[in-house]
């Protein structure tokens, strides 16, 4: 009987089932990285996405890098982008490295350094509400047009990574978002193929809370055929990870179109409306029950009894097709349902 072990946290879950429950599986595999040594120059100012994780990939590599001596300390700019005027503190200027993860992301495209710069400087609802399309991974729209302008007047570097397993991509921060763009484009999955995909959010950091399992998820929602079966797998240890999840939580009702007026975290409502309108969604979490009723969506504390009640359902007519790591994959929904009301 195969078993097919699956990134949730920092360990793994196994579904053991006949080969015959069972469609494609999508093996976790990135090309296009290089292998390049990373010998950090000192930094006068470090910029951190807020991940524990983060911290640890910066310690690894900041080890033997001494202070860089004092210097001037440049006076804040002011930049228009797109008709916006932005200003530029001094720590986003000259000798600032952008540290963080990265994933498929549905209003950023992918995190990278552009989507760091933009958070940085508040500067999410200029992203939002030019996110004519909607939500669509690995797409430079207006809104990721948009923060790709904020990092390109900014002049730092960025070291970003994948995991712990990976090595991460180090160097001008615009090139790490070309060298990202690329690797990302060719990890397309085709659409609308599934009537029961089961995906892993990717692990740590990429499970920690809702808002990254729903960005993953969203992001392969083209891979999903419509009335699926969709099960996620992430412990989500931190949580909701929004405001407007929370929100949601507690019953509030706020428009989730892109374009309208944004609220933190509203996009990882708009993924979730959208997953729900596709798919039958199903988690595999440390979320509580009372969350996953209020967002309406089945939780259950392993993936042998997911796998199970979608089985009897359907009176074991589908097979499951599995991605081990949807955090590095993305497919395009061809016809963009309705965001509507959370």
């Amino acid at each position: 009987m195969p078993e097919i072990w699956l990134p949730y946290g920092e360990v793994e879950v196994v579904l053991a089932t006949g080969s015959e429950n069972l469609g494609s599986i999508v093996e976790s595999k990135l090309s296009g990285i290089s292998q390049q040594e990373i010998n950090l120059k000192p930094y006068k100012n470090i910029i951190i996405d807020g991940r524990d994780m983060s911290k640890v990939v910066l310690q690894k590599y900041l080890g033997t890098v001494s202070a860089q001596a004092d210097s001037p300390t440049p006076a804040i700019r002011t930049v228009t982008v797109d008709g916006v005027d932005v200003n530029i503190p001094p720590n986003l200027s000259d000798n600032t490295l952008l540290v963080g993860t990265t994933r498929v992301d549905p209003m950023y495209g992918f995190l990278g350094p552009h989507s760091l710069v933009a958070k940085e400087l508040g500067l999410d609802m200029e992203v939002w509400r030019r996110k004519d399309g909607g939500l669509h991974a690995v797409n430079e729209d207006n809104g990721v047009w948009f923060s790709k302008r904020l990092l390109e007047s900014c002049d730092a570097d960025a070291l970003f990574y994948f995991d712990l397993t990976k090595p991460p991509i180090y160097g001008q921060a615009l090139k790490v978002y070309e060298e990202l763009l690329n690797i990302y484009k060719v990890n397309n999955l085709p659409q609308k193929q599934s009537k029961f995909a089961i995906i892993s959010a990717g692990g740590s950091p990429h499970d920690d809370t809702l808002s990254d399992a729903l960005a993953v998820a969203h992001s392969i929602i083209g891979y999903l055929a419509e009335d699926s079966e969709l099960i996620i797998v992430a412990q989500m240890k931190d949580g909701l990870g929004s405001p407007a999840l929370r929100g949601l939580v507690e019953g509030k009702k706020f428009k989730t179109a892109a374009g309208e007026q944004y609220r933190s975290g509203v996009e990882g409502v708009a993924a979730l409306v959208e997953l729900k309108a596709t798919a039958k969604v199903h988690l595999v979490s440390a979320l509580p029950s009372a969350y996953a009723d209020r967002l309406g969506v089945r939780l259950f504390s392993s993936l042998r009894d997911a796998f199970k009640a979608v089985q009897e359902a359907h009176r074991g007519r589908f097979k499951a097709n599995i991605i081990k790591n949807a955090s590095i994959y993305h497919s395009k929904k061809l016809v963009q349902g309705a965001s509507g009301t959370g």
